[in-house]
């Protein structure tokens, strides 16, 4: 599912008037102006938004061939916390070494869809 902007801003205006009520610090709910008006009468006060919305779909296969003498960027350290275990290079694939592909929770060695191995 996708959200535009406006949509995601009007859904928190009601979500924060909905849980942050009752304090003093809190500011008191008010009508929020979502997107839909009464076309016969434009000073009635109407509440909703209306929102259409698609996701798309597009693969790219991104062939070796067209990476060139790539370097680890640290993400994998940094949201994992370790560095990456990688194989050794080996004769098939001498530039690029990868990390191991061991099935786990994480990974699994059954190709995917489209998968052209």
């Amino acid at each position: 599912m996708s959200l535009s902007a406006n949509a995601y801003r009007y859904l928190k205006l009601i979500q924060d008037q909905s849980v942050n009520t009752g304090t003093l610090a809190d500011t008191p709910p008010a009508p929020i102006k979502g997107n839909i008006e009464n076309t016969a009468d434009k000073n009635e006060l109407t509440l909703g938004y209306f929102s259409v919305s698609m996701v798309e779909e597009n693969r790219y296969w991104l062939l070796r061939d067209n990476v060139a003498n790539a370097q680890p960027n640290g993400l994998f350290s940094i949201k994992n916390g370790r560095d990456p275990i990688l194989e050794p290079s080996s004769v098939s694939r001498p530039a690029i070494p990868l990390a191991i592909c061991v099935s786990s929770g994480n990974r699994t060695s059954t190709s995917p869809a489209g998968w052209r191995f």
